[in-house]
């Protein structure tokens, strides 16, 4: 095939689903079940009447969380639950969080999967009193309820429906005065308010060390804004029935550790027969900058029960806000049907490959992907090989769209991250250097010791096995993998030293970052390096062809790279061991 595409030509109809975390109900069947959990305090005696909460899957990518009540101290999660039984384990973290009067909240985690019953201890805490100072004359509701909670538990604070994390902690005991019970802590918590008739969308952290010297917290509530929406649709659109949509409004979080998540805490559903109109969102909490956005994102409401279903490229518009003090601000929707035609304009892109020798990568199979900010997944926009100088021509893009290109057309390896046009721009030109796979020699970069800043040469682990896992504190997917690798290389440390080791390599730009996430996260069982400046000269992840991350290459004893992929795909313990038996 000639490696010169024009996008309308070779549109295809071929969609690909995107990162699904919720588990459908019609995939959950008799199967692995919650374990019991025992609720004790400080003297092993069961603590009757906590509120137990759990969290299941690869945060912040949850599958599932449920909340019950301790009877006797011990919860037993039964049908009526919500989705207790699963087909198969799931893996990652369970996280749980247990409530109790007069008792300092527990955090506990386990590693999935796991069946047996579990132990977690709610002790007697310290009392610290939370204070609401409001900025404007309005009296804080009677009714008021905030909810406080640890970092790692922040996305619960959703008004999504069975999914609302709110807890009888803290208990209120004066006017805009609440009471909580904190243990030996220094983890920030989060005091989150979404009272439709005063307050919503608040959440902000404070100290505990503080807090437990002072015996009490003053937090002031900011005079809410208002959103003013306005729902429209395009002239294009048919007078036919319209889809039903859902509306909601997220805030964004930022976790102690560096990772961000996001929380619901408006949502409302439009009927199919809907018309353009205006929605006027109250007593909305202000906002603090870049780091602190409310998204507001309309979208399609369908059932995705299937894998078909979910494959489906169909409307999503998302905005970002940024909410001053008493400010109204509007937000403009524009409704439309889905069309592949939305990728397509006047624009061209000239894409060349090479191999990591620097040879043309003649003859590679790319399958080139496309986003549009109004519709929810990426489409399979073409696929076809390149021509023997490494080099594809692509023109009818557009560039109101972004796309991705993949290695191979099953889709196993992204080549050039995002790629789009800037304003103005109806050419670009990009040359991409491919990662090196199996079968390649690993070449001889330099890493620097994340702690002393030595040179660090990967040609001097030659003879043993390594595990090459490049990462970042920022990465929200790299850090399973990590703690993987931290589990494994503590139990293995000893029997595999000067045979095999894993190999943390941080890509970011701040070397500090990652080290104070590493002494922070207790990994310390690992050899953590950093790959060096990008701008200052080519560093080890671009000599290896990383384009995204968490991305991990396992090199035998020989010096070749005998498999490279996610992490989460290799079986790290058993493959290093296969790899020490070979001569």
């Amino acid at each position: 095939m000639n490696a010169y595409y024009g996008v309308r030509q070779f549109i295809t109809g071929c969609m690909l689903l995107c990162n699904i975390a919720t588990v459908a109900a019609s995939e959950i069947t008799a199967g692995w079940e919650l374990p019991a959990i025992h609720v004790t305090d400080e003297n092993d005696r069961p603590v009757a009447g906590a509120e137990v909460s759990v969290i299941l899957g690869n945060w912040p990518m949850t599958a599932f969380y449920v909340k019950c009540t301790a009877k006797n101290g011990r919860v037993i999660f039964t049908e009526k639950d919500s989705y207790n039984r699963f087909n198969s384990p799931p893996k990652g973290k369970m996280r749980v969080m247990a409530l109790a009067p007069g008792k300092a909240p527990a955090f506990v985690q386990w590693d999935l999967p796991t069946s047996n019953a579990l132990t977690i201890k709610a002790v007697t805490g310290t009392p610290v009193d939370i204070i609401l100072e409001p900025e404007d004359e309005r009296p804080i509701p009677e009714g008021l309820s905030p909810s406080i909670y640890p970092s790692e538990y922040a996305f619960c604070f959703s008004t999504r429906s069975g999914r609302d994390f709110q807890s009888r902690w803290p208990k209120k005991v004066e006017k805009n005065r609440y009471r909580i019970y904190l243990g030996e802590t220094t983890q920030p918590l989060y005091l989150g308010i979404n009272d439709p008739a005063y307050l919503i969308g608040y959440r902000e952290t404070f100290e505990t060390t503080a807090a437990l010297q002072t015996g009490k917290v003053t937090m002031r509530l900011p005079k809410p804004g208002k959103i003013q929406i306005s729902l429209g649709a395009e002239e294009s659109v048919t007078s036919g029935p319209r889809p039903a949509l859902e509306l909601k409004f997220n805030r964004r979080i930022v976790l102690n550790d560096g990772l961000a998540s996001k929380a619901t805490f408006y949502n409302s559903h439009l009927d199919p027969d809907w018309t353009s109109q205006t929605i006027t969102l109250e007593n909305v909490a202000s906002t603090h900058g870049p780091d602190d956005d409310i998204s507001a994102v309309l979208h399609t409401e369908e059932k995705r029960e299937s894998a078909a279903d979910r494959k489906k490229n169909s409307y999503r518009e998302i905005h970002s806000i940024q909410l001053s003090t008493g400010e109204t601000t509007a937000v403009e929707f524009t409704y439309r049907d889905f069309s592949p035609s939305v990728f397509m304009g006047n624009c061209t892109a000239t894409f060349r490959f090479k191999r990591a020798d620097g040879t043309p990568a003649a003859g590679i199979n790319l399958h080139i992907m496309a986003s549009h900010p109004a519709f929810s997944n990426w489409y399979s926009l073409l696929k076809g090989p390149v021509d023997e100088t490494g080099t594809t021509v692509i023109t009818g893009l557009s560039s109101d769209a972004t796309y991705i290109i993949h290695k191979g057309w099953g889709d196993t390896q992204n080549i050039g991250g995002h790629i789009s046009f800037k304003d103005g721009e109806t050419s670009i030109t990009k040359e991409f250097t491919l990662a090196l796979n199996e079968g390649d020699e690993a070449p001889d970069v330099t890493f620097f010791d994340l702690e002393t800043s030595e040179p660090v040469q990967l040609s001097d682990l030659r003879g043993q096995v390594v595990l090459l896992d490049f990462w970042a504190s920022w990465c929200g997917p790299c850090q399973e993998p990590m703690a993987t690798n931290q589990s494994i290389m503590k139990k293995r440390a000893g029997d595999w030293k000067g045979r095999a080791t894993i190999l943390a390599a941080s890509v970011e730009a701040d070397k500090q970052a990652a080290l104070t996430h590493v002494n922070r996260k207790g990994w310390t069982a690992m050899r953590h390096v950093w790959c060096g400046d990008k701008d200052k000269e080519k560093n080890a992840s671009q000599i290896f062809g990383v384009k995204g991350i968490p991305a991990a290459f396992l090199i035998n004893k020989k010096g070749v790279i005998v498999w490279a992929g996610h992490p989460v795909n290799l079986k790290v313990e058993e493959e290093i061991e296969r790899l020490l038996a070979e001569p």
